[in-house]
């Protein structure tokens, strides 16, 4: 459970003009802190379902390259782009930590 998501107005504002299934977990992460933020979710040994907002696949890079797994197979799950902002919300169904 993420009891702690780093909310942001805009960020919500995006967030709630898609269409988010009510069951979803949801952590809205503000582009500078994503990583920390990422780092210090609880692992209670069960997938969460996340939306990540980033500003470029450079950021993206930095999430997994900091000790973070992503099953490949649910990169392509959820994809919208809002160009005027230039941020990508990217769903993470089977996100998990690589270190317990």
């Amino acid at each position: 459970m993420i009891d702690d998501a780093l909310v942001n107005d805009d960020f919500m504002n995006f967030v709630l003009e898609m269409a988010v299934p009510e069951n979803m977990k949801l952590a809205i992460f503000n582009v500078d802190l994503a990583l920390p933020a990422l780092m210090h979710i609880d692992d209670d040994g069960e997938n969460d379902n996340i939306i990540v907002l980033v500003k470029s696949p450079i950021t993206v890079m930095r999430l997994l390259r900091g000790g973070l797994l992503l099953d490949a197979s649910t990169w392509g799950e959820w994809v919208k782009q809002r160009d005027e902002n230039f941020f990508t919300a990217i769903y993470l169904r089977q996100f998990r930590r690589l270190t317990h």
